[in-house]
């Protein structure tokens, strides 16, 4: 009877042992997913700004202007640059 308390001092209320204890984790598990929401918001605006500087871009806002602007009979000026 002594073994069966002993073991049964040293598990958690459920049965694992101290090392998989999550008392630790459940604790410090806001600050874990505000460090991953804030890491992943600064990756999300990051990345593509190093990806365009290096590929040039498909398209812009200015050439989609432009094209709907003649399509629908609008007026195009040419802007040269010397």
């Amino acid at each position: 009877m002594t073994a069966g308390r002993a073991s049964r001092g040293r598990r958690t209320r459920r049965g694992a042992p101290p090392s998989a204890a999550t008392g630790r984790r459940k604790r410090w598990g806001w600050r874990r997913w505000l460090w991953r929401t804030v890491a992943l918001a600064l990756l999300a605006t990051v990345v593509p700004v190093l990806a365009l500087r290096v590929v040039p871009p498909l398209t812009s806002a200015f050439m989609v202007q432009r094209a709907f602007g003649v399509g629908a009979g609008g007026h195009c000026d040419v802007i040269e640059y010397d």
